[in-house]
């Protein structure tokens, strides 16, 4: 890896597009690191009393906390996080990263998770491979 091409891994997501055994496309995220950025939120059970000191917690201000983790409401649903990367972890990564019809290599992408929190949007900041680039 070049020094841009390393500089760039630690500040924004990289997609990896490669070929499976079969020949066909396959599609992985690299992510920089955790952060609460792109921190992957999951359905949480939180009970009656847990959902009313969170949404108590909200509506205060105060720290969004219960069963030692960190929530949010995403959809209209207590979500709690995890120690895992969104856009990585994405049901949808493949398909929207097939649709921006990149060959293989690695491209760092910008991504949202949409307007309702829970889609995944990615665009690709350059549509040329950092493969292989020296400085």
């Amino acid at each position: 890896m070049t020094a841009p091409t390393m500089l760039l891994s630690t500040l924004v997501h990289v997609l990896v597009v490669g070929r499976d055994p079969d020949g066909e496309l396959a599609y992985e995220v690299r992510c920089p690191g955790v952060t609460d950025q792109c921190r992957r939120y999951e359905d949480c059970n939180a009970g009656p009393n847990e959902r009313f000191a969170l949404a108590e917690a909200l509506t205060n201000g105060w720290d969004v906390r219960c069963h030692g983790r960190h929530h949010r409401k995403v959809a209209g649903v207590w979500m709690q996080a995890t120690d895992h990367c969104y856009v990585a972890s994405h049901y949808a990564l493949e398909e929207r990263a097939a649709a921006a019809g990149l060959e293989p290599g690695e491209y760092p992408i910008l991504w949202s998770s949409g307007a309702d929190g829970t889609d995944l949007e990615i665009s690709p900041l350059c549509t040329t491979s950092l493969e292989g680039h020296t400085p």
